[in-house]
């Protein structure tokens, strides 16, 4: 699997572990501490070599409120990976669609705890 994809579902998998408070209104500490685990989390994937660097993003209400760079973006040469560092993503159809899951949680149309066969047979 290349390795841009296998980063993006890295990285959503990660985002989607993240308690987030903000459908109740205000983030809170257990929600500051949760984005402060994505830089950690990046670095465990490096350190096992699943990938090689990442640039995460998140952004609540139009306001960035995490965005760091971790890893390299090119191995052999050393490069280190930065926050405008650009790079292929071969599908988009897992972010239009964790994009658009996160949407429904917002609207409490569904709730990423939810067991699957409540929503698919």
């Amino acid at each position: 699997m290349p390795v841009a994809r296998r980063l993006l579902m890295l990285a959503l998998l990660v985002l989607a572990s993240i308690p987030f408070a903000w459908h109740a209104g205000q983030a809170d500490d257990k929600t500051d501490a949760g984005l402060a685990q994505i830089a950690p989390k990046m670095r465990a994937f490096i350190q096992a070599k699943q990938i090689s660097g990442a640039v995460t993003l998140v952004a609540h209400k139009g306001k960035i409120v995490q965005f760091e760079a971790v890893g390299e973006a090119d191995i052999d040469a050393h490069r280190p990976m930065t926050r405008d560092t650009l790079f292929g993503v071969a599908s988009m159809t897992k972010p239009i669609t964790a994009t658009a899951v996160m949407i429904l949680q917002d609207e409490k149309k569904l709730s990423i705890d939810d067991p699957l066969s409540k929503y698919i047979p």
